[in-house]
C-alpha cells in the first residue's frame, strides 16, 4: 500500500511510477531496484531509465508516468491507510493486526504464528522505553543563540508562515531568559507544502543569517507573517534590519540556500517531524505550540533527569467544538439562509473521494430542497501539492459570484487544473473579470481565507477529506445518500 510521506517531496512520482511498472507485471522488480538505492530515483529521467533496465515497454511506461495515471490511486491508498491508523512508515498489517516500524524478524514471525494459530497469546506489553533521542549533524551551520557548550540544546523546527509557530515565540523567549547560559537554541527550517510562499522566506532568512541578522529577520517575520510573501517584501525587510541590499537581493534571487532548506526538511522528517512547530530538547521530541511550563519541565528533565513529569503528549488535533455563525460567515453557500439543516462540506479539490461525493451532495440538495443550506470550507491536504492554489482560485471565483460553477468544473476534471495558466483559462471560460481574478490571486487575500477555513475545520474536529458537519454532527468520508438522509432526517425531526 502506498504511503509517500509529505516531507519526501520526490517520493510521490516514484510511487506513481511503481504502478506503471505494475501495469506491465514488474512491480516487485521495480520495488527491489528502488530500495537498493532510493537516493538514485528522484525524478522522471531516473525513473524512465529504471524502466529501460527492467525491460518495460518504453512508450507505454513513459506515457503512464508523465500523465500521472495513478495519482488518484496513490491518494486513495494514503486516505485508506490513515483511516486504518497509519501515520508513518513502514507499517504492516498481518491479518489485520498492525505492526509499526522496522521491527526485527522475531516480531514478524510471532505475528505470523499468531495469525496461523490464534490460540497463541499475544506478547506481554514491554516496559515503557525511554524516549528515543534524535541525532542531528552540522548544528554549528544552523542559526543559533546561546553558548555552544550549553548543557541543553533546544532545536526549533519551524515554518515562517505557520501561525502556531509564531504563537510559541513568547514561551521560547521566556525560556532563554530564565535559563540564561544553560540553553542553546538552534533553528531548523521546515516550510510546510501548504504554505506555498514559505520556502522563499526560509531561503531569505539564510541570506539574512549570512550577514549575521537571522534572529532580527525571524523577529520581523513572526511579528507579521502575512506581510512577507514575495521578493519585494523581503527586500524591504532587509533594508529595515540594515542588511547590504545588493548582497541580499543576489542571494535571494539565485536561491543560494535552496539546498540547505531541503536538507533541513529531510533531516527533520527522518527524525520524526511531520508538522510545525516541533522541538528537540537534548534530542527528545516535543510537538506543538506548548505552554511555557511544558517547555520548562522538559528542560528541567534534560538538566536533571526525573526531576519533573514529562510533558503530556500533544493532541492529535484540536478538540472539536460547536459550529458558530462566525465559522461560516462569508463562506460559499447555496440553499435558504433559514434552512432547518446546515450541511458544511469540508473538502479538497484534488481529493478523489471528495470528487465522488459531488453526485451524492447533488442528490441531497434535490431530495431536501428548501430544507438544507449547503456551505463550503476549504481544506486542501498538504500532500496534494497543487491543491492550495486551486482553492485560492476558488475563493477568487466566489468573490465574483461563481464559486459553484467553478467547483463543478474542477471536480469534473481536477487533474486539468494545476497551474495558474489553467486556472486563468477556467476563469475566462466562466466569464470572470480577468483583472480582478488575477489581482485576487496575487494579493494574498484568498490565501488568508483558505488558511482560515483550514484552521476552522481543524478546530471543529476535521482531519481529512471529505468531511461534513450536519447541524454540527461530523460525518467523515464519501458516504452514500442513505447515510446523509439518516442524519438529516434525524435533525429535521428533533
Amino acid at each position: 500500500m502506498h504511503f509517500p510521506l509529505p516531507f519526501h517531496q520526490n517520493a510521490r512520482i516514484v510511487h506513481e511510477a511503481s504502478e506503471c511498472a505494475a501495469e506491465q507485471g514488474k512491480f516487485w522488480e521495480f520495488h527491489d531496484k528502488v530500495f537498493q538505492d532510493p537516493q538514485k530515483y528522484k525524478d522522471e529521467a531516473s525513473l524512465l531509465a529504471a524502466g529501460d533496465e527492467l525491460g518495460l515497454k518504453k512508450d507505454a511506461y513513459r506515457t503512464c508516468v508523465q500523465t500521472k495515471k495513478y495519482g488518484g490511486k496513490i491518494d486513495a491508498n494514503i486516505t485508506k491507510a490513515k483511516s486504518m491508523g497509519v501515520s508513518g512508515t513502514p507499517a504492516f498489517f498481518i491479518n489485520g493486526a498492525m505492526i509499526s516500524g522496522a521491527q526485527p524478524y522475531e516480531q514478524f514471525k510471532a505475528a505470523v504464528d499468531r495469525a496461523l494459530d490464534p490460540s497463541i497469546p499475544p506478547p506481554s506489553a514491554p516496559a515503557p522505553a525511554a524516549p528515543a533521542k534524535a541525532q542531528f549533524q552540522d548544528l554549528d551551520s544552523r542559526p543559533s543563540q546561546g553558548p555552544k557548550n550549553a548543557p541543553v540544546t533546544v532545536i526549533e523546527v519551524s515554518d515562517f508562515h505557520c501561525p502556531f509557530c509564531g504563537k510559541v515565540k513568547p514561551a521560547l523567549d521566556q525560556l532563554m531568559k530564565d535559563y540564561n547560559g544553560k540553553i542553546r537554541l538552534v533553528w531548523m527550517h521546515y516550510p510546510l507544502p501548504m504554505h506555498k510562499n514559505a520556502r522563499l522566506v526560509h531561503e531569505a532568512s539564510e541570506c539574512a543569517a549570512e550577514q549575521g541578522k537571522f534572529w532580527e529577520f525571524k523577529e520581523k517575520v513572526f511579528a507579521n507573517q502575512q506581510a512577507y510573501q514575495d521578493e519585494a517584501s523581503l527586500k524591504s525587510l532587509a533594508k529595515e534590519i540594515g542588511l547590504k541590499e545588493k548582497n541580499f537581493s543576489e542571494c535571494v534571487s539565485t536561491s543560494r540556500y535552496k539546498d540547505k532548506i531541503e536538507k533541513d526538511i529531510k533531516a527533520a522528517g527522518s527524525a520524526g517531524v511531520n508538522g510545525t512547530p516541533s522541538f528537540f530538547i537534548n534530542g527528545v521530541i516535543l510537538t506543538g505550540a506548548r505552554p511555557y511550563d511544558q517547555f520548562k519541565a522538559a528542560v528541567d528533565n534534560a538538566l536533571n533527569p526525573g526531576s519533573a513529569p514529562p510533558p503530556a503528549a500533544a493532541p492529535a488535533r484540536p478538540k472539536a467544538r460547536p459550529v458558530t455563525e462566525e465559522d461560516i460567515r462569508g463562506r460559499p453557500a447555496t440553499g435558504p439562509d433559514k434552512a432547518s439543516v446546515t450541511l458544511i462540506e469540508v473538502s479538497d479539490f484534488h481529493c478523489p473521494f471528495c470528487q465522488r461525493a459531488v453526485a451524492t451532495l447533488d442528490q441531497v440538495m434535490q431530495k431536501y430542497e428548501g430544507k438544507v443550506r449547503h456551505i463550503w470550507l476549504h481544506f486542501p491536504l498538504p500532500f496534494h501539492k497543487d491543491a492550495f492554489r486551486v482553492h485560492e482560485a476558488a475563493e477568487c471565483a466566489a468573490r465574483q459570484g461563481k464559486f459553484w460553477e467553478y467547483k463543478a468544473k474542477i471536480f469534473a476534471d481536477s487533474n486539468q487544473y494545476k497551474t495558474d495558466d489553467a486556472l486563468k483559462a477556467l476563469a475566462a471560460e466562466l466569464k470572470l473579470k480577468a483583472n480582478d481574478f488575477s489581482k485576487c490571486l496575487e494579493s494574498g487575500q484568498a490565501k488568508a481565507a483558505v488558511e482560515k477555513d483550514m484552521e476552522t475545520a481543524a478546530s471543529l474536529g476535521v482531519s481529512g477529506t471529505p468531511s461534513f458537519l450536519i447541524n454540527g454532527e461530523l460525518l467523515v468520508g464519501a458516504k452514500p445518500l442513505e447515510e446523509f438522509s439518516r442524519v438529516i432526517d434525524q435533525k429535521l425531526n428533533q
